[in-house]
Parts: structure tokens; C-alpha cells; sequence
């Protein structure tokens, strides 16, 4: 068994698609996960270069869309060619969180973090902010940072990617769930101005940041971070420290350099640091940000707000402070 466990691990270390989570079975358990962090928000929000500052902490293990491991719950799949055999759904609740899948996924997350020699996990996928409740069933001592972001801003470069890519899985899955849940929230007047790539961004925007914010409130104050990539941007010392404190960990000198060099001032969207596609994730359906929409000079998304926009997002782009641009 020894002799299998390692050759099973040291397999895991190459294996990054779903045959990583055969692997995981045949290894050994580690030690538990504990205190385990996950980030959350709409995708383009920041939430990738979040991600990459908190795993230039030692203490650290940083997992960017642990995908093979959340589909051990198939219905966490709104992606792939599989998410409708899958019975794929945007929306999951503790009344879908199972001990023998908190089991599996807990072994699977702590033989990361005791892979890369860390002490915490943090782990980062957007679409999560709709299963916030599902996830703190699974792991009770789980904390969560939630990435906002100006909304003008996430659906310009949603907008950007879904044009060359498959934002929204394959054969537009996680759109229909997407339409599907606004329908049931009492907004089915919403999707029908969602004919291009911007109000459909604009939309999940809307969706993503009220589930979360939702759910979050009703955990305990000291397990949840909201955190805004102006913030970020603008205060990346402050917000180490912040981060830091959160976690529980001593500040890092590795974060202030990597914030300094690759966060601090930036404009856009979050780009990953090196502006390369993680070579771990998979492609179809990915989350992971890019450079938007030109800005002014003020900053400010550099697009003419149409009355379809405002609609979708007005009232929670003044609840949240974003300014509206004039139509």
C-alpha cells in the first residue's frame, strides 16, 4: 500500500483532469482541511489575481478553479459538453451537501495543501458566489472573501470574452441557467433585454453579487471578507494587511512585492499576472479574467449606458456606490 500511495501521488502532482480525482481516492488521507478559504464574485471581478497574491503566501496553497475536485458533485458542472447528462445547476444548497462528499472533497483539497507545504486552502470559482450555503455545509469552518466589482466594468469584459471564447459553456449551459434563475427570482422581464455579450454580463453581474452578498449574510461576520477590486487596486499594502488578519496568517513580504509589482495601479479587468491562461484549468466555459474595455481617463468604463443597462443593474450599481454614466 505504501508503494501505491506514492506512485498515486506523485501521479497527482501531473494529472490536472478528472482522472485527478481516481488519484486522490488511492492516496492516503491527509490532515484536515482546516479553516479552509474560498474566494467568490462574478467572474472578471478580480477574483484570479486575488487568488495569485494569496498564493504568494507560504503558508498558502492557492487552487485556481478546482474543478476536478467540486465535480464530485456532477451537478456542479455548467460547462462541459457533460453538464446536462450531469444535471448541471447554478444554484446548489446545503440540502445538497452530503457527508460522504464532504468526506471526498476535504481528502481531495487537504492533499493539495499538504502537496504544496501550506497550512490553509484558498481556493477560487466565481460561480460559487450561487452556492455559498452548499459549501459552508461541507466545510463548516470554511471563510469566504467575495470579490465586487463596478459592474459596467465585469460585463464590458464578460462581453470581451464571450465573444472569443465559451464564457458560457458548451451549447450556451450556464446562459440557460443563468436566464432560468433570474426567471425564478420574479425577473423573467430581465433576460429578454440580454441580446449581446454586455447585458448578458451585466445580468450575471446582477446575480452573482446579490446571491452572495445574500448568503454571506447570514454567516458569521468574522468568516466573511467582502472586498473591492478598487480597494485592491488602490490600496494593495492595506489590503495584504487586511487579508493577512483575515486568514489568520502573519503578513507576507512576498504579497506586498507581488501586489506592488503586478496589482497596484492597474486599470482593466484582472488579468492573470503573467497574462497567460492557467495551464491547470480547463478551457471550456473559463473564468479566469482578461484585460476590458478601453477606460477614460477618469477611469471610468468608456461606454454609453443604454436604458436595457439600467434596468438590469441601476438599483444595485447606486446600492452598491458605482455611478452610473449618463445615458
Amino acid at each position: 500500500m505504501p508503494a501505491i500511495n506514492s506512485i498515486a501521488r506523485q501521479a497527482v502532482r501531473e494529472c490536472r483532469g478528472a482522472g485527478a480525482r481516481f488519484l486522490y481516492w488511492l492516496c492516503e488521507p491527509a490532515g484536515l482541511l482546516e479553516r479552509p478559504v474560498f474566494i467568490v464574485g462574478c467572474g472578471r471581478s478580480g477574483t484570479t489575481i486575488l487568488g495569485q497574491l494569496l498564493g504568494e503566501h507560504t503558508k498558502l496553497a492557492y487552487l485556481h478553479e478546482a474543478r476536478p475536485i467540486w465535480t464530485y458533485e456532477p451537478r456542479t458542472d455548467i460547462w462541459s459538453f457533460m453538464a446536462a447528462r450531469r444535471g448541471g445547476r447554478l444554484v446548489l444548497t446545503d440540502k445538497d451537501a452530503r457527508p460522504d462528499l464532504a468526506a471526498r472533497m476535504a481528502h481531495a483539497f487537504s492533499f493539495e495543501v499538504e502537496r504544496m507545504k501550506a497550512v490553509y486552502l484558498v481556493e477560487k470559482l466565481p460561480i460559487n458566489a450561487f452556492r455559498v450555503p452548499f459549501i459552508a455545509a461541507l466545510f463548516p469552518e470554511a471563510r469566504f472573501i467575495h470579490v465586487v466589482r463596478n459592474g459596467l466594468e465585469v460585463a464590458d469584459s464578460i462581453a470581451e470574452r464571450a465573444r472569443v471564447g465559451s464564457w458560457y459553456g458548451y451549447q450556451d449551459y450556464k446562459w440557460k441557467q443563468l436566464a432560468a434563475h433570474a426567471e425564478a427570482r420574479g425577473e423573467d422581464e430581465l433576460v429578454p433585454l440580454c441580446d449581446d455579450g454586455f447585458h448578458r454580463g451585466l445580468l450575471e453581474w446582477r446575480l452573482s453579487v446579490e446571491a452572495a452578498r445574500s448568503s454571506l449574510a447570514n454567516l458569521p461576520s468574522d468568516r466573511v471578507l467582502e472586498l473591492r477590486y478598487e480597494t485592491l487596486v488602490g490600496e494593495s499594502d492595506k489590503v495584504c494587511d487586511q487579508l493577512a488578519a483575515f486568514i489568520g496568517v502573519e503578513p507576507s513580504p512576498e504579497m506586498y512585492e507581488f501586489a506592488a509589482k503586478e496589482i497596484a495601479g492597474r486599470e482593466g479587468a484582472g488579468e492573470d499576472a503573467a497574462g497567460k491562461p492557467d495551464t491547470e484549468k480547463e478551457t471550456a466555459g473559463t473564468e479566469q479574467e482578461s484585460v476590458g474595455r478601453p477606460r477614460t481617463e477618469k477611469g471610468e468604463a468608456a461606454r454609453v449606458v443604454d436604458n436595457a443597462a439600467r434596468r438590469i443593474a441601476c438599483d444595485l450599481m447606486g446600492r452598491l456606490d458605482y455611478p452610473l454614466p449618463q445615458a
